[in-house]
């Protein structure tokens, strides 16, 4: 009987040994996402999110430098990085135990242009242009102004001119 008590006791340990063992081989590691533009500049309060099918998404702004350091165990991982004014990236990370760099080059969107004019056609000078509650600029000669705006979503733009009145789009879609 105390052979037995000191075999089963002696395989517990074994047991019971491997397995914090294998806990702590799985070590949590960085995972950096630096974040530039086609100037090869740094991109800050872009926003990185990190997911898989096994956590729920993590998300963080990038600061001056451009990153957004996430800790996380390897495995494989879905980075996905957007700001206002650029076209969007997600691309398929795999973070291994040494952890991982990831560069993320972001390209600004192409701009839209906004052609204010009278209801006759003629080009409406000098008409201030206000995007989400931003000045974006002010129409040329011909009535125009390149601005950059939320692509997929609502946008509210307000035109205003002198002698005219005001014109609100609460929901410009891009």
């Amino acid at each position: 009987m105390k052979k037995l008590i000191a075999v089963l006791l002696f395989a517990a340990v074994i047991l019971c040994g491997t397995g914090v063992a294998a806990a702590e081989d799985i070590t949590p590691v960085n995972l950096s996402v630096v974040v530039m533009g086609a100037e090869n500049n740094y991109i800050a309060e872009a926003e990185v999110v990190v997911s898989s099918d096994s956590m729920a998404p993590m998300t963080l702004k990038t600061v001056t430098d451009g990153s957004a350091n996430f800790t996380l165990y390897p495995g494989d991982y879905t980075v996905s990085v957007s700001k206002t004014g650029y076209v969007g990236q997600t691309k398929s990370v795999s973070v291994g135990s040494a952890g991982s760099t990831q560069l993320v080059q972001l390209i600004k969107e192409p701009p839209v242009m906004v052609s204010v004019t009278e209801a006759d056609g003629t080009p409406v000078k000098d008409a201030e242009i206000i995007i989400n509650g931003v000045s974006a600029g002010t129409t040329d000669q011909f009535g125009r102004l390149n601005v950059s705006m939320v692509r997929g979503a609502n946008n509210t733009v307000l035109v205003k001119a002198v002698s005219h009145l005001d014109y609100l789009d609460p929901k410009c879609y891009v």
